[in-house]
């Protein structure tokens, strides 16, 4: 006992303040010091009943009893049978803990204590097996490993020394190993008190600290993958007890894990990748369709922070890849829950964002429409959008969408199928793909005899761009599937019939206000969907100049050597769609059985001027316009994208 003399340690520590106990009282303190367990289990007792307006004076005796030195040796801890003087020496150490969790200490005192409780707590919880043969109520290791956190919390929160307890090594690993068992068991439904002293940890105020992080992945498993199962799983048994009873205990078992989430995103420790592969969006969805229900400001933050995490856990910047991903895993679930809570969770940027600049460009994906036809199937209570705050929103999402998805299901059961045409540009023949070959070098050009093949390997330049488009395949192969490829042409095709005499309209005016532009091959139709809905222009060939980003398709020289080989039957069209963080396009020519078309618009710029006809122009170029429509119907032109 000798260390209790030390003049380093704090007076009330020292011994020699048990003089200032009464006779009765300094008698059983002596004796609890040096050895005795009947002694301590009284003063245990007295301070437990709260007995004696003297119990601070017993803090030296528990100081004593918590001497490091009298730690048994894993030898003597090991064996079969551990001996009674060793069992004596665990269960004062043991009971002396329990007795300091009932006094409110210093930051001073605590200073000395802590290395001492430390020691024992990180020793009992290493061997909790001896515990076993100690005479304690609760013996199990989950309970005492509980138990030691909440001691442990209330020394750094509640005493102030959060500094002391942050220093040390091991309080993290012990969060964590309690973390996993909590969420093994079940622990939150049944009010095991491990569960609050857990969340008590991960949602402390402060920045998370490398060190714990490091601790805390060591402890569930190694790897950030496995905090993130613990994690996901962890909300989901939460938000189950959450549906059933919005308890203030319940919502803090959430609260604590949102917040440790927006810790770690906002510091940049966690790994996006980890996370998102492990079902936490789908949890976070469902915490967010309970946090819906419960009303209150409170709701709103962490009804807010739960669709940052959301955004976070999915959002990459390839637009195709993480869209169908945000669906599947309830985005349009999390929207409705942010839209209808009350209050409601809409005025942050990003929310809007996603509702008005990243769901309405990604409708031109196959591998979205499939994923939002689900979707919309698990909306059950879609109608209550309307009258929310992003009613309008949501109604021009689903007016383009429900055009979109009507398209989606006609291509998914076959009822729509592009044509193909041959690419010796002195044919006119367009079949379907399956009736022509294909170029067995290049895989890119399609041929409806071995006359047309010879033909275009000898008149039409194939001779020297095979090995460049052969290069080209599999220098850049297509990051996009066939599917999401066959798709967009449909799309495209679809909405070029849709607008079919108003883009003629844009076309004869385009070559009409060029005064050098008498041809077909002089300009292109730009289309563009990376803002959802399509918009197109007529635009000059010659403004593709050298660096701008729409010529940088390699295919582009042989598309406007074929077009000006064609005699009108090959119009170039682009098509810009978003890719996410930057707009992705392609060039996709669109191929006629005939040039009649593009001979018709060229003669109706040269005769129906403004000049000619005056007020009655715009007039006189519709009738003609749909003359022209009319004919290309009855003679049954093949046009395909």
């Amino acid at each position: 006992m000798a260390l209790a003399l030390v003049p380093q340690v704090h007076p009330d520590l020292r011994l020699d303040k048990l003089v200032k106990l009464p006779p009765d009282l300094r008698r059983l303190a002596k004796t609890a010091a040096h050895g005795s367990l009947e002694s301590l289990v009284k003063l245990k007792k007295l301070i437990k009943d709260g007995s004696t307006p003297h119990f601070v004076l017993f803090l030296p005796v528990l100081y004593a009893n918590l001497d490091p030195e009298a730690i048994p040796h894993s030898d003597d801890v090991d064996a079969v049978e551990t001996a009674a003087e060793v069992n004596i020496i665990l269960m004062r150490a043991y009971t002396s803990l329990e007795a300091l969790s009932l006094f409110h200490l210093s930051a001073a005192v605590c200073i000395d204590l802590w290395p001492r409780i430390w020691t024992w707590i990180e020793f009992f919880d290493a061997y909790n097996f001896c515990l076993h043969q100690l005479p304690i109520t609760d013996c199990s290791p989950h309970g005492n490993r509980a138990q030691f956190l909440r001691q442990v919390w209330r020394i750094r929160h509640d005493l102030g020394s959060n500094d002391l307890v942050d220093s040390t090594p091991g309080v993290w690993t012990m969060v964590g190993n309690m973390w996993a068992r909590c969420v093994q068991t079940n622990a939150f439904a049944c009010g095991f008190f491990g569960g609050e002293a857990v969340t008590n940890f991960i949602q402390a105020t402060g920045p998370i600290q490398m060190c714990h992080f490091r601790e805390l992945l060591l402890a569930v498993g190694g790897n950030q993958q496995d905090l993130a199962v613990i994690i996901a799983k962890h909300l989901s048994l939460v938000t189950h007890d959450l549906r059933h009873s919005a308890s203030e205990t319940n919502i803090s078992y959430v609260r604590a894990v949102i917040v440790y989430l927006l810790k770690g995103v906002q510091q940049a420790i966690f790994s996006r990748e980890a996370f998102a592969c492990t079902g936490l969006a789908t949890a976070l969805v469902d915490t967010a369709m309970a946090f819906s229900n419960i009303k209150g400001d409170e709701m709103v933050e962490l009804l807010l922070g739960t669709w940052k995490l959301f955004r976070w856990t999915l959002t990459e910047n390839v637009l195709q890849v993480w869209m169908p991903k945000a669906l599947k895993a309830g985005l349009l679930r999390i929207i409705l829950a942010c839209a209808t809570h009350d209050p409601p969770v809409v005025d942050d940027p990003d929310f809007r964002q996603v509702l008005s600049k990243d769901l309405p460009p990604s409708l031109v994906y196959y591998s979205v429409l499939s994923q939002l036809l689900h979707a919309l199937k698990d909306m059950q209570t879609i109608t209550e959008i309307q009258g929310t705050a992003i009613s309008d929103d949501w109604g021009r999402f689903m007016l383009l969408a429900k055009g979109r998805l009507a398209l989606c299901m006609a291509f998914r059961h076959g009822k729509i199928e592009l044509l193909r045409a041959c690419d010796d540009m002195k044919c006119s023949r367009i079949d379907y793909r399956a009736r022509l070959n294909v170029c067995s070098i290049c895989r890119r050009r399609c041929y409806c005899s071995e006359e047309c093949q010879r033909i275009d390997w000898t008149e039409g330049g194939h001779r020297k761009t095979c090995g460049f488009l052969y290069a080209q395949r599999r220098k850049q192969p297509e990051d996009l599937s066939r599917r999401n490829v066959h798709f967009l042409r449909v799309l495209l095709h679809r909405d070029y019939l849709d607008h079919r005499r108003a883009i003629w309209t844009h076309q004869v005016q385009f070559m009409q206000s060029h005064a050098d532009i008498h041809t077909d091959s002089s300009f292109y139709t730009h289309f563009d969907y990376s803002r959802g809905a399509m918009e197109f222009r007529i635009l000059p060939l010659s403004s593709l100049a050298d660096g701008n980003k729409f010529s940088r398709s390699p295919e582009l020289p042989l598309f406007r050597a074929q077009a000006a080989a064609s005699e009108g039957r090959m119009e170039l069209h682009y098509m810009l769609v978003s890719g996410g963080s930057v707009a992705r396009g392609r060039w996709v020519p669109m191929r006629s059985s005939s040039g009649v078309v593009m001979q018709r618009l060229v003669g109706i710029a040269k005769q129906v001027t403004k000049e000619e006809y005056a007020e009655a122009y715009e007039q006189r170029l519709e009738d003609e316009l749909k003359r022209l429509e009319e004919e290309v119907d009855a003679a049954g032109l093949v046009q395909t994208h």
